[in-house]
C-alpha cells in the first residue's frame, strides 16, 4: 500500500464491502418489482380506462427510475471500494477518476428519481382530488376542517369566532412559495414614500366619513347609498383601479358564479367580486378577485377571515376553469374602519388554498399609506390582466375537480401539530395554551420575517401557514392547531430543489463538508441575531448539489439574541428556553462557561468538528474511534428519535473529552 492508502482500516473495507452487498440486493429487489409491474398491467374496460392506464405507465416509470438510481448507487459503492483497495499512485488517480464518474451517475439518477416521483405523486393526487370523498377512506384523510354547513358566511369574521379555514397574521412577513410567486404577483416593487409623487386619488374619496363609527357597510333607514363605505371607497376603486374589461359582481352568492362550496356555505356573499366575462355576457363570467367593505366599526383584521374562505373558493374556481394552480393566485383587499389591507390565497402544491397577508392596515385618510394603496391596487390590476389573458385560452376540465379533495392536505405538506412542543414549558398549560401557544406562533413568525429579510431562505424551511382546525386522524381525533411545512423529503411543487436526507451523512469526508455548510450557516444566523437553539442532526437536513446544501427545521424554540438590561455586558435568554435546556449538554459546553447563546446553537458544530478529528486520528493510529462509532449509529438510526438519542450520548462523550 502506498502513503495515500496506508492508513485505510480493515474496518472501512468490511464497510465498504457491506454498502455494495446492501446496494446489490436493493437493485435486484428493485428490478424484481419492476418484472412483476410489467406483468400486471390494470384491466381496460373500465370507465377511467386512460387515467388507469397513464397511472400504470408512471409507476413503471418511477420503478424504472429506482432500478437506475440502486444500480447507480452499487456502482458508487463498488467504485469507493476499489479506491479504498488500490496499491499504487496510477491506480488512485484512475480509481479517483471512476468515483468522480460514479457520483456525477448516482446523481443524475437520483435526480430523475425525484422527477419521475413527483409526476407519479402528483397524478395519484389528482385522482384523489377528482374522485373526492369515495378515494380515501374520510376517516383516514388529513384534512383542514371547514364550517358547518347550516353556518352563516357572516360567522367567518373573527368577531364570531372565525376559525374555518387557515389563518395568516395579521401584516406581510415573508413569502413561503416557491420563487415567491405570491410577492411577484402582487407585493409593489418600492414600497418607500416620495414625497414629489402626484397626490393620491384616494384622498379625493371623503375619508372623514370613514374614520367616524357611523360610516356604515349598507344602506337603510335614514342612511343613503351614497354614504356608505362601498360606494365611497369601493366605487372609486373600481372607476380608477380595475383592469381592462374588469367586472364587478356587488353582494351575490359565490354560488351563482358557479363558485364551488369550500370553506364558506352556499350563502357567502362578498361585497364585490372581481372578474370576466369571456365572452361578454354574464353567464361566462369568472371570478377572479374578493373585495370587502365593512363599516367604520370593524377593522380589516378583523374582515379577513371572511375574504380569505371567499378567496380559497375562488381559487379553486380557477382551477376547475383551466389555469395552472401556480397561476391561481387570487387578489383581496379589505376597506374598514377608514383603512385598507391586501392579501392573496394561492394554492399549495397545487390542491390546498392557503392565504397570505400582503400589507398591514393602511390608512385611506393619509397620504403616505393612501399612496401605497395605490401601488398595491396598481400591481393588482397587473395581475388581474394576466389572469384574464390566461382565462382567455383556459380549457376547463372535464369532467370538473370535485371541490371536496381540495381541503385535504396533500402528501407534500407536513404539519406540525399544536405547532410547537409545549411539554415541560408551561405549568398549569391547559388553562395557558391558547394565549400561550398564539405569543409563540408570533415570535417563530417574526423569526422567520428575520431570515426571509436577510436572505436566508435557502437554507431555512419556512412555514406555509397555520390553521386551528386540523384533523389528522392517525394521530388524534379532534381537530387541533396545525402549522403547514413542505415536507423536504418528497420532491414536490414546494421542494423543486430535490430531495432532503432526513439523516446526517455517513462518510467522513461529507461529515466535514456538512459541518462546514452548518457553520457558515449559523454564522449567518447570529449576524441576524437569531439563535435557532435547539440543533440536533435531524433539524438539519442536507441534500449534495455542487456542494452540500442544509435546510434548518424546528424553529420553535427560536429566540432574537438581546442583551441583558439588568446585567449589562451579558445576554438574555427566554426563561422557557433556559428552563428546558439548564440540564442539557449543550448548556453545560461552552455556553456555562461564556454566557453567550450564540454558543447553544455553535455546540453541534463542535461535536461535529470533534467527530471528524477522532476519525482521523483513528485511521492514522489504526485504532477504533468510540466517537465515530457512535456517529455511525446516529447516521444510520431507524428514526429521528433514536438518532437524537445517540446524538446525545455522543455530546456527552465529547464533554468527558473536554474534561480530560
Amino acid at each position: 500500500m502506498s502513503d495515500d492508502t496506508s492508513s485505510v482500516s480493515e474496518r472501512d473495507l468490511r464497510l465498504s464491502s457491506r454498502a455494495c452487498q446492501i446496494a446489490l440486493t436493493q437493485w435486484e429487489v428493485a428490478l424484481s418489482y419492476r418484472q412483476e409491474l410489467a406483468t400486471n398491467e390494470p384491466d381496460t374496460t373500465s370507465a377511467r380506462d386512460d387515467h388507469a392506464a397513464e397511472l400504470h405507465r408512471l409507476r413503471i416509470a418511477y420503478q424504472d427510475a429506482v432500478v437506475k438510481e440502486c444500480l447507480a448507487s452499487y456502482e458508487l459503492f463498488k467504485a469507493e471500494e476499489q479506491l479504498l483497495r488500490c496499491g499504487t499512485h496510477d491506480e488512485i488517480l484512475v480509481s479517483k477518476k471512476e468515483l468522480g464518474e460514479a457520483k456525477a451517475a448516482r446523481s443524475a439518477a437520483r435526480s430523475a428519481l425525484d422527477e419521475q416521483k413527483m409526476r407519479l405523486e402528483y397524478a395519484e393526487r389528482l385522482l384523489v382530488v377528482e374522485k373526492g370523498v369515495g378515494a380515501l377512506d374520510v376517516s383516514q384523510r388529513r384534512r383542514i376542517v371547514p364550517c358547518s354547513p347550516s353556518r352563516p358566511a357572516s360567522d367567518s369574521v373573527a368577531s364570531n369566532q372565525g376559525t374555518a379555514g387557515p389563518g395568516a397574521l395579521t401584516s406581510f412577513l415573508f413569502d413561503p412559495t416557491p420563487e415567491e410567486r405570491v410577492a411577484a404577483a402582487l407585493l409593489p416593487d418600492d414600497l418607500e414614500d416620495d414625497p414629489d409623487a402626484e397626490l393620491p386619488r384616494l384622498l379625493a374619496c371623503d375619508t372623514t366619513q370613514l374614520n367616524m363609527v357611523q360610516t356604515p357597510e349598507r344602506a337603510g333607514g335614514s342612511v343613503p347609498a351614497e354614504c356608505t363605505v362601498p360606494v365611497i371607497v369601493g366605487r372609486a376603486l373600481l372607476a380608477n383601479f380595475g383592469a381592462d374589461g374588469e367586472v364587478a359582481v356587488e353582494d351575490k352568492e359565490l354560488a351563482l358564479s358557479g363558485v364551488p362550496t369550500l370553506l364558506p356555505n352556499n350563502s357567502s356573499r362578498p361585497d364585490f367580486t372581481t372578474g370576466f366575462c369571456l365572452d361578454g355576457s354574464m353567464s361566462s363570467f369568472v371570478p377572479c378577485r374578493i373585495r370587502e367593505f365593512k363599516s367604520s366599526s370593524k377593522s380589516c383584521v378583523e374582515v379577513l377571515p371572511q375574504a380569505f374562505c371567499a378567496a380559497s373558493a375562488v381559487c379553486v374556481h380557477l382551477v376547475r376553469a383551466g389555469l395552472k394552480p401556480e397561476d391561481a393566485i387570487v387578489p383581496v383587499d379589505v376597506t374598514a374602519g377608514g383603512q385598507m389591507q391586501f392579501g392573496a390565497t394561492f394554492l399549495a402544491d397545487g390542491t390546498l388554498p392557503l392565504p397570505l397577508i400582503l400589507s398591514g392596515a393602511l390608512t385611506i385618510g393619509s397620504r403616505r399609506d393612501a399612496l401605497l394603496i395605490e401601488r398595491f391596487l396598481s400591481k393588482a390590476r397587473v395581475h388581474m390582466d394576466k389572469l384574464r389573458t390566461l382565462l382567455q385560452t383556459a380549457q376547463p376540465l372535464d369532467p370538473p375537480l370535485a371541490p371536496v379533495g381540495f381541503l385535504d392536505i396533500p402528501d407534500s405538506v407536513f404539519v406540525k401539530r399544536h405547532c410547537i412542543n409545549m411539554d415541560g414549558m408551561v405549568p398549569g398549560r391547559s388553562a395557558l395554551l391558547d394565549e400561550t401557544l398564539r405569543s409563540w406562533v408570533v415570535n417563530m413568525y417574526h423569526v422567520f420575517a428575520r431570515l426571509y429579510e436577510r436572505g436566508l431562505k435557502a437554507n431555512v424551511c419556512f412555514p406555509l401557514g397555520h390553521a386551528v382546525n386540523v384533523l389528522l386522524p392517525a394521530l388524534e381525533n379532534n381537530p387541533s392547531w396545525g402549522m403547514f411545512y413542505p415536507d423536504l423529503s418528497r420532491p414536490s411543487t414546494l421542494n423543486p430543489d430535490g430531495l432532503f436526507n432526513l439523516f446526517p451523512p455517513a462518510t467522513a469526508c461529507v461529515l466535514e463538508l456538512y459541518a462546514d455548510a452548518l457553520r457558515v450557516f449559523i454564522s449567518s444566523l447570529h449576524a441576524a441575531l437569531v439563535v435557532h437553539g435547539d440543533l440536533y442532526p435531524s433539524n438539519v437536513l442536507w441534500r449534495e448539489a455542487s456542494s452540500i446544501v442544509i435546510k434548518v427545521i424546528d424553529w420553535d424554540t427560536a429566540f432574537f439574541l438581546r442583551r441583558n438590561k439588568e446585567a449589562p455586558g451579558t445576554w438574555s435568554i427566554p426563561a422557557q428556553q433556559a428552563q428546558m435546556w439548564e440540564n442539557t449538554a449543550k448548556w453545560k459546553g461552552k455556553y456555562k462557561a461564556s454566557g453567550d447563546p450564540r454558543d447553544l446553537d455553535l455546540f453541534m458544530v463542535d461535536v461535529l468538528d470533534y467527530v471528524v478529528k477522532e476519525h482521523a486520528r483513528s485511521i492514522e493510529d489504526n485504532i477504533t474511534s468510540p466517537a465515530w462509532e457512535l456517529w455511525t449509529e446516529v447516521a444510520c438510526a431507524s428514526s429521528t428519535g433514536a438518532c437524537n438519542a445517540k446524538f446525545r450520548d455522543l455530546q456527552a462523550l465529547y464533554l468527558e473529552a473536554l474534561r480530560n
